[in-house]
């Protein structure tokens, strides 16, 4: 074990000149300094020792009168000299590291999440001077005390939650349902898609369209309005004629990737335009896809430090060759799946067309279903659509 930590520590070649070498050797043995692959000539002698048996050596050699010449050194002990002679480079690297260690505990990045009616940049300048904001540490925060803040400014929140995940700042919120009634504003039908209209049953509210009109997304079928007694809600059922497009298209020979499962994740550290492996680059993989992402220091792509991710994803690909006629069909069936995965469930299909839109090697196949369907959908009333009964 002390021979192991002797070794690990660092070694020297030794070199020896002088008359009948074999003495010096002899020497050296008697003061229990180790020696190896040792190479004897008649008035040389060249060896291997340990660095710390090198002050022994010395005083062998100034009994013996040899010359001895040092020729090269090797291990810890030798890596850790140069570095503490490149002070600044060594003052550099310790400095660099501080730095992140100390950067990695602040904000760097600020996520808002489930926002509908209520403004990112409200919650934005409301959270900021409680501390919520970029490169404030977190053992300053207190978000027990944001979260209850956050309750009290804004009545339409009706959960909140704030989390940490290395540098950023997670703000979770979940806002009320919202109810038409409580801010004063009926309900409308509107149209869901362009149609012509084919079937109005009116139950409630103010009909605006009548069978046989063409209306656009969003019309107005149905108004509700307001009244002296309070709201009446917009209530009824509107069909229509719409027409539904699906595009496919086929090659003579496609190429099929499937992913098997493996996975290799691959972290840089980017210095500006240096890039420094966090972990092996290397991923095994012969068919692959990568995925990149990027997390600059601050959140500013305009910051020179970032951490890369590279995750790459091992694929299987198969090629598959088609007839001019098979890859036709092929190309007709797409297009015709992508028009049906359009249709709602209670849709009643009454013509379906195709359009041969190929071109050169690649076949193309344009689908257009003309189909009856409910169009009508609510929405709250916009401001100046409003009618009074």
């Amino acid at each position: 074990m002390k021979v192991k930590f002797l070794g690990v520590l660092g070694t020297a070649e030794i070199k020896v000149t002088g008359r009948f070498p074999e003495k010096f050797l002899n020497m050296a043995s008697a003061q229990g300094i180790s020696m190896w692959d040792t190479v004897l000539g008649e008035k040389e002698l060249v060896f291997k020792t340990f660095i710390l048996h090198l002050g022994k050596l010395e005083g062998v050699q100034a009994k013996s009168g040899y010359a001895m010449e040092e020729l090269r050194r090797s291990g810890l002990l030798v890596f850790v000299g140069k570095i503490w002679r490149r002070k600044v480079l060594l003052a550099g690297f310790f400095g660099f590291w501080l730095v992140l260690y100390y950067l990695s505990g602040m904000i760097w990045r600020i996520d808002i999440q489930g926002l509908e009616n209520i403004a990112k940049e409200e919650i934005e300048e409301h959270v900021g001077p409680l501390g919520i904001k970029r490169w404030t540490r977190f053992n300053k925060l207190d978000m027990d005390h944001v979260e209850r803040q956050l309750y009290l400014e804004f009545p339409e929140i009706a959960w909140v939650a704030l989390e940490r995940t290395g540098t950023r700042i997670s703000i979770r919120i979940v806002e009320k349902d919202y109810d038409p009634l409580q801010f004063g504003a009926p309900i409308d039908i509107v149209a869901e898609y362009d149609g012509i209209i084919s079937e109005m049953m009116v139950l409630q509210g103010v009909p605006l369209v009548e069978p046989g009109m063409t209306v656009a997304k969003g019309d107005v079928l149905i108004s509700g309005y307001r009244e002296e007694d309070g709201l009446v809600n917009a209530a009824g059922s509107v069909k229509a004629i719409v027409y539904m497009e699906g595009y496919g298209e086929a090659a003579l020979q496609e190429v099929e990737t499937e992913f098997t499962g493996n996975e290799k994740l691959v972290q840089i550290l980017r210095l500006g335009g240096v890039n420094i492996p966090l972990s092996r680059t290397d991923h095994g993989f012969t068919n692959y896809k990568r995925e990149e992402s990027v997390r600059y220091l601050r959140g500013n792509s305009n910051t020179p430090i970032s951490l890369v991710r590279h995750l790459y994803r091992e694929v299987n690909m198969t090629t598959h060759s088609y007839s001019a006629e098979e890859a036709d069909d092929l190309a007709r069936e797409r297009a015709k799946i992508a028009a049906h995965q359009k249709v709602g469930e209670h849709a009643d299909i009454l013509k379906t067309k195709f359009e041969n839109i190929s071109l050169d090697a690649i076949y193309r196949y344009k689908v257009t279903l003309t189909i009856e369907t409910k169009i009508g959908k609510e929405r709250l009333k916009i401001e100046g659509e409003e009618i009074v009964e």
